[in-house]
């Protein structure tokens, strides 16, 4: 299946959405996937369109962030296929976190979350729950919505 976002296509594989169950797949009217807060943060809920595009670069692994979701060690495929169970089962999900941009084209900018930003346009959801983080100086974990 081919995911657009503003100018960034990218894919996820036919097999990985059929083995996660989620070929007619039926939303039950909801407009985002059910949202974990488990470290008591302020959580919104943002349309996905003036979201920027979910960019990262190739190779970034973030164990911190990965270990905290209960996804460490995890390939991209078990990683889809998790998000995608959790999001058929109904199970609560991590928002994903952004921070203020800088350029005016976006609001924000995204700092974690491009697989959940992304699987959830691939199954018809028009909103995602989102934490507001500051930005990092110098981060390596992340890249302007612009690179």
């Amino acid at each position: 299946m081919r995911i657009t976002h503003h100018d960034f296509v990218t894919e996820v594989l036919d097999e990985w959405l059929t083995e996660a169950r989620m070929v007619g797949f039926d939303r039950q009217g909801n407009t985002s996937y059910r949202c974990s807060d488990p470290d008591a943060l302020v959580v919104a809920i943002s349309a996905i369109a003036p979201l920027p595009p979910g960019r990262r670069q190739r190779g970034v692994f973030l164990p911190k962030i990965a270990e905290r979701q209960g996804e460490k060690g995890l390939t991209a495929r078990e990683r889809v296929l998790k998000i995608l169970s959790e999001i058929r089962n109904g199970d609560p999900i991590y928002p994903i976190e952004v921070h203020l941009s800088q350029n005016e084209e976006f609001i924000y900018e995204q700092h974690h979350g491009v697989h959940r930003l992304h699987l959830s346009i691939a199954v018809g959801f028009s909103q995602i729950a989102v934490i507001e983080v500051p930005k990092l100086v110098n981060s390596k974990n992340c890249i302007n919505a612009n690179s």
